[in-house]
């Protein structure tokens, strides 16, 4: 083999090992028991996570509301998106919480804890609809 082609082999396996390896700060090493307290934790459409401490589950249900402004639109107004979770506590019992973008609708109480949307991601883009799996909500848990 020639040099040529030995560097474009060895870049290959860089590019294609490099590309699945990203760490996310935000998501738990695995074998984790769960998501800490007051730190922002990513939860994708369709999944659920254990928040340590709590005895909290959430689980990211749907996204029931999404009218934001496009990221390539100049809009009036910022829109909003609602989405639904379902939060299940050890001691029993479950709770369907809605939180939006908006402010004053990104938290709600369970118990004596605070569940809060810091973001909801990707932001539309116009004309092309978000495929529901996609969603990725960033979630954080505190004492109410």
């Amino acid at each position: 083999m020639t040099l040529r082609p030995r560097l474009l082999a060895s870049a290959a396996v860089l590019v294609i090992g490099c590309g699945g390896g990203a760490v996310n700060e935000k998501r738990p090493a695995a074998g984790d028991a769960g998501h800490p307290v007051d730190r922002e934790f990513v939860l994708g459409a369709g999944r659920s996570a254990e928040v340590r401490g709590t005895g909290l589950t959430i689980a990211f249900r749907a996204v029931e509301h999404d009218d934001r402004c496009p990221l390539d639109v100049q809009c009036v107004q910022a829109g909003e998106a609602r989405a639904a979770f379902a939060v299940t506590r050890a001691a029993g019992g479950d709770t369907t919480v809605v939180l939006g973008t908006r402010p004053g609708t990104e938290t709600a109480a369970v118990g004596t804890w605070r569940i809060e949307l810091r973001s909801l991601a990707p932001v539309p883009t116009a004309g092309v609809p978000t495929p529901p799996e996609r969603y990725e909500a960033t979630l954080e848990v505190s004492r109410e």
